[in-house]
């Protein structure tokens, strides 16, 4: 069985980062909880994949508000 994100019921981390960069970029929106919504994630996994997104380039850190910007373009 394979539903979005989810592999026979079990969290599939790189189909959900893959998953979260295609929102964040699509919707240039770079935050935890726009992530946690759009993925139906808990907001700890969301937040694990912004600091992973943080690190490959596709958002800045956070601001001193905590606001990211998205570095990618959509395409």
């Amino acid at each position: 069985m394979e539903d979005g994100i989810y592999t026979d019921k079990i969290f599939d981390a790189e189909k959900a980062y893959r998953k979260a960069v295609d929102v964040v970029v699509n919707g240039q929106k770079a935050s935890t909880l726009y992530v946690h919504r759009e993925l139906a994630i808990s907001y700890n996994q969301a937040a694990s994949l912004m600091k992973r997104m943080e690190a490959d380039g596709v958002v800045t850190q956070p601001n001193s508000v905590g606001r990211r910007d998205v570095l990618k373009s959509p395409v």
